[in-house]
């Protein structure tokens, strides 16, 4: 995704370029915390693609052994939230 007039490289495929909304970054704290306040979301699209899990993903090249969580789970790829 491509915004604030950001160009993809010519090696680019089906990416997607906003030209018509300003995202806009900011750090906020309160009290000890900080914060990062963003309106990025608000014109992220909306993408039909499936589920993507371990068993989707297989095995990783070199040590052959299954992508999981940390605690050992099924690793479930879905959604920014």
């Amino acid at each position: 995704m491509f915004f604030n007039g950001a160009q993809p490289c010519d090696k680019e495929k089906n990416c997607y370029i906003d030209k018509k909304h300003k995202i806009k970054l900011s750090v906020l704290q309160k009290d000890k915390n900080i914060f990062l306040s963003t309106n990025l979301y608000d014109y992220v699209p909306r993408f039909d693609n499936k589920l993507i899990s371990t068993a989707v993903m297989g095995v990783a090249f070199e040590s052959e052994q299954r992508f999981e969580a940390p605690d050992g789970s099924e690793l479930i790829l879905l959604e920014i939230v």
